[in-house]
């Protein structure tokens, strides 16, 4: 399993960390689960590596940015 934490800016509400789960499922190969704190604080696990740049690619079109990958 890879785990990959990183920051989400944007967050406002519950509903807006439901619209980031829902778009990392539909587009993140291999994915699992995503926890988000209210803070924007997310760990992301998947059954394979994720780059940055699939992370960023699925939340295009969003007011969410990626920032502070660890």
């Amino acid at each position: 399993m890879e785990k990959i934490n990183f920051t989400v800016e944007g967050i406002t509400c519950e509903a807006c960390a439901k619209i980031i789960k829902n778009r990392l499922s539909k587009n993140i190969v291999g994915y699992k689960n995503i926890e988000i704190d209210k803070d924007g604080k997310a760990t992301l696990t998947a059954e394979t590596p994720v780059a940055k740049k699939a992370i960023e690619q699925a939340l295009v079109d969003t007011d969410f940015k990626i920032t502070d990958f660890n």
